[in-house]
């Protein structure tokens, strides 16, 4: 079941196109509303979207978050697409609710990844990355390819392996060991297991 009340007409239509490829009736409850809605209470994981980033010293985030734990994600206006999607995407597959990344959250208004009570805040530049890496979906990604996407041009500089390693560290403390390897003529992956 899935149930939308963003307080937008043309956002919950979006939201019900998107949700109509991954949910279906066997999947678990799940609930998209605008800060504020009412959802029903047999919702198991909830999607709040909030006007703005003040949102994580109010009240009710603290209550969700403590509520939902690591089936609540809170994300702030104007909401991505591609971000949205993916969420959906990972909620509505009861079969990758042990996966290494489909247990986590990532707020992309504050930059934090988050797992069992674990969180680790991302740079900017670590940020664009770590949404790279998610959207390559375990196939690898050439140090050349990050380049041109992260800083634009193909350049011979080891910057990518500077992020990579700052960003590798910090996921290490989340996700646990092993979460990027480098495949070796191939490039980076971000394992889910």
């Amino acid at each position: 079941m899935l149930y939308i009340d963003t307080g937008e007409d043309i956002l919950d239509a979006m939201v019900k196109s998107i949700a109509s490829r991954y949910t279906d009736a066997s999947s678990p409850s799940i609930a998209v509303c605008a800060e504020g809605k009412e959802f029903p209470a047999n919702a198991r994981r909830l999607i709040v979207i909030y006007s703005d980033k003040s949102y994580t010293s109010g009240e009710l985030h603290g209550k969700w978050l403590r509520r939902f734990g690591d089936n609540y994600i809170s994300l702030c206006r104007p909401v991505s697409v591609r971000l949205l999607e993916d969420i959906l995407r990972r909620l509505s597959r009861p079969e990758n609710c042990n996966s290494r990344l489909a247990a986590s959250l990532y707020d992309s208004a504050t930059r934090t990844l988050t797992k069992n009570g674990n969180s680790a805040t991302l740079t900017p530049k670590e940020s664009e990355l770590y949404l790279i890496l998610r959207e390559m979906r375990g196939k690898p990604i050439t140090r050349e390819a990050l380049r041109r996407r992260l800083w634009k041009d193909t350049d011979g500089t080891n910057a990518p392996d500077v992020i990579i390693s700052y960003l590798r560290r910090k996921l290490t403390k989340v996700l646990g060991d092993g979460c990027i390897i480098n495949v070796r003529g191939q490039g980076y992956i971000l394992k889910d297991e």
